[in-house]
């Protein structure tokens, strides 16, 4: 009868015995009532009533899992910009896969960009991932305005192309893994973009030059201030120095103005230099709180990629390219921006989150992104919790 109602069946026969067809017989919905509940001895009970027993220890959890997930969800709604698309594209998973590219196509046509008036895109490493021996496009992420991830199909703004999306949007940031071709520096010289660089990157300064790692003495200090890194207090030297742009590949634009931002982070306790990074910008940005927001932003796309070959793994997640790629693009970027979210509700959906996993780091982004991978598994099998 539980199987009957939960999933919406009709019975066609009911029987008694193990002979067919003999001991079919055509359902009695009345008298299958009656014997579910019991009928024949409801009046003698009700003479002998007795306080029903309190839940089981499993029914207990369960119906505390259920709670805690639906908690998640809600608290998960409120703090990603993008998450109900997420759910919604976990949801098409679901669905016979061929049905599923032409939904998932219907589902990304109505990312609202409208909302973010000032966004960036870090855009992902030219050429594929391999990820299992598939080439896989590179990961990238659409920002706000606070450059805080969004979840939203990057795979569909690139093919607008980074002129159409500074055509939308004026003021949009576009971030670079390394530094663009000339012909992109070019279309982009009078917007504003980020590339990073490798220490022996050759830039113009003082008519001479030099390899950007040469330049961290005669650089100016622009700002010093406290940073959370890879699990430990540290502070951020961020130095800034204009340059022009060389190489052999630009040396019909060796004019072309660019600034040089140079960042060390230093171990407060012992004042070692943990680590250097070197990015090359446009003229025009001179927003140094970017620098610091890119730092938390860098395992982007190793997250992204590890829960890419993670989703082979779900029972029943079969799904076309482009529909993985999403959701594993959105489940990193909601682990991300809840790992560096100062919110007060945001500590406690990062303690419940790691708990659903056992672990006591809520701050590690891997244990976020694990448990946000249970959680839409559980999302999907736990009925309270899937209420949208």
């Amino acid at each position: 009868m539980d199987a009957v109602i939960r999933f919406g069946l009709l019975p066609l026969y009911t029987t008694a015995g193990q002979r067919v067809p003999e001991d079919l017989d055509e359902p009695d919905m009345s008298a299958l009532i009656d014997m579910a509940l019991d009928r024949a001895f409801s009046q003698q009970a009700s003479r002998h009533y007795q306080v029903p027993l309190p839940p089981s220890g499993w029914s207990r959890e369960l119906f505390q899992r259920g709670r805690k997930v639906k908690l998640c969800l809600d608290k998960l709604r409120d703090a990603v910009p993008g998450f109900p698309l997420l759910e919604a594209a976990w949801d098409i998973s679901l669905l016979n896969p061929a049905w599923q590219q032409a939904r998932f196509e219907e589902l990304t046509t109505q990312t609202q960009l409208t909302a973010l008036c000032r966004p960036a895109v870090l855009w992902g490493a030219e050429g594929d991932l391999q990820c299992d021996g598939a080439n896989v496009p590179g990961h990238s992420l659409l920002l706000d305005d606070s450059l805080r991830p969004v979840i939203a199909d990057c795979g569909t703004l690139g093919e607008h192309s980074m002129i159409w999306l500074q055509a939308r949007f004026r003021a949009v940031l576009q971030i670079f893994p390394e530094l663009p071709d000339i012909d992109t520096v070019i279309r982009l010289y009078e917007s504003c973009w980020l590339a990073q660089a490798s220490p022996d990157t050759q830039v113009w300064t003082n008519d001479e030059v030099a390899a950007v790692r040469e330049l961290v003495s005669v650089a100016e200090l622009h700002a010093r201030e406290p940073l959370h890194f890879d699990g430990h207090d540290t502070t951020m030297e961020l130095r800034q120095i204009p340059v022009r742009l060389a190489g052999p590949s630009m040396r019909k634009v060796a004019q072309l103005n660019a600034r040089l931002w140079l960042v060390t982070i230093r171990a407060d306790a012992s004042g070692e230099a943990l680590i250097s990074k070197y990015w090359i910008s446009s003229e025009c940005m001179e927003d140094e709180t970017v620098i610091p927001a890119l730092i938390g932003l860098e395992r982007f796309s190793d997250l992204a990629s590890f829960s890419y070959r993670q989703l082979t793994q779900v029972p029943g997640f079969q799904c076309c390219e482009g529909l993985r790629r999403f959701v594993a693009q959105g489940l990193a970027a909601a682990a991300l921006r809840v790992q560096h979210s100062d919110h007060l509700d945001d500590y406690d959906l990062r303690a419940e989150l790691a708990a659903m996993q056992g672990q006591v780091d809520a701050r590690s982004a891997d244990t976020l992104l694990e448990s946000l991978t249970f959680l839409m598994i559980a999302r999907e099998l736990l009925v309270p919790a899937n209420t949208n």
